[in-house]
């Protein structure tokens, strides 16, 4: 007996084991030959296929390729009387060349993740820098009081203030040290 025939009582060879089908070859067609051995070469594949890798692009390719290599296999293999074998090595060839291409995929999918995640990062790590940069270049109490004390004119703070704006917004007790300091109500 040579492997892919499908006798009376006999085995079909998966690649994880044999198993044995047992049914009569005289009610068995071409399409229920197609059919056991398309389960037969299927079936390690998905199991094989999901122990790969665990993205579904991998395991849709592994079913896709399979189903197709084994319709094709076994049409091709019924020229020659042999559509079992056909079947099971189109299946068998097809699972795997559809898990590589779906495995592909998976990792194309997950590289084009990672780098949005990486910009992602970058655009809030750019927005924070640049918020520290505002609050480091903005006024804050104790820069008005230095100007006042160098004699600078009100005019000069207060454009200051206006253009690289203020560190925190002004409570009472800062506005009396204000004062207190010699800086005057315009400012």
């Amino acid at each position: 007996m040579r492997f892919g025939d499908v006798p009376t009582r006999g085995f079909y060879l998966s690649f994880a084991t044999l198993t044995p089908i047992m049914c009569s070859h005289a009610r068995l067609g071409l399409l229920g030959r197609l059919g056991f051995a398309v389960v037969a070469s299927i079936s390690p594949a998905l199991t094989s296929g999901a122990k790969l890798a665990s993205g579904q692009g991998t395991q849709r390719g592994a079913v896709l390729g399979g189903l197709g290599g084994a319709v094709v296999g076994g049409i091709i293999g019924d020229n020659n009387d042999k559509a079992g074998a056909g079947a099971a090595i189109g299946g068998a060839i097809g699972a795997l060349g559809g898990a590589v291409m779906g495995n592909a995929r998976d990792k194309e999918i997950q590289a084009q993740r990672q780098r949005q995640a990486y910009a992602h990062q970058q655009r809030i790590y750019a927005q924070t820098q640049q918020q520290s940069s505002q609050m480091q270049a903005a006024v804050s109490i104790g820069d008005v009081v230095n100007m006042s004390r160098s004699g600078l004119s009100e005019a000069v703070m207060v454009t200051q203030i206006q253009a690289r704006g203020v560190q925190q917004q002004l409570q009472v007790s800062d506005i009396i040290f204000l004062h207190q300091q010699g800086v005057g109500e315009r400012v």
